[in-house]
């Protein structure tokens, strides 16, 4: 480092004139700060470089633990699977309701007794299942998921149904 100042101080020194002084302790202030920087790195005791690098892995822990966490249900909420299967459920009863031919309110009365049957036979209260609906009516992705997994559930009903015909005829 002497042999490097002394080469900066004897250019100081050579200029022609004041300007060039002027011009030339800038340009030693500059090199000798940028020598300074670049010893403190050097020695791993720059406080910018360690707080940017700090900030850097907080930063990066707090991303990667907000991406790993998987968002969970409330409690008293159906999970999108066990939705999936109710109203899988309900869709078929509804088919069949509809299929008898009978009028609105008797068929409405009819659903209304499937759907306190099925809550019995599940043993899950009638406002667990409403309340789900309703939590995942205001989630539309979580919702459009559900009703892909119905579309499935009734496409393979359906292709099983149509096998087991089939195996009949």
């Amino acid at each position: 480092m002497k042999k490097l100042s002394i080469a900066i101080w004897n250019q100081f020194w050579w200029s022609s004139s004041n300007e060039s002084r002027q011009a030339g302790k800038r340009r030693i202030g500059m090199i000798k700060h940028q020598l300074t920087v670049t010893s403190l790195v050097g020695r791993g005791k720059n406080v910018e470089a360690s707080k940017s690098i700090y900030f850097l892995a907080i930063f990066s822990f707090a991303i990667l633990i907000s991406c790993s966490t998987k968002p969970s249900t409330p409690e008293g909420i159906l999970s999108k699977d066990e939705m999936a299967k109710v109203l899988t459920e309900f869709y078929l009863k509804e088919s069949k309701i509809n299929s008898l031919q009978l009028n609105q309110d008797s068929a409405l009365i009819l659903f209304q007794y499937y759907k306190q049957q099925y809550s019995q036979e599940k043993n899950m209260p009638d406002s667990v299942i409403e309340k789900s609906y309703q939590y995942y009516l205001d989630k539309p992705a979580d919702m459009s998921e559900i009703y892909d997994r119905i579309i499935d559930s009734l496409a393979l009903k359906e292709q099983r149904a149509g096998a087991a015909i089939e195996k009949v005829k």
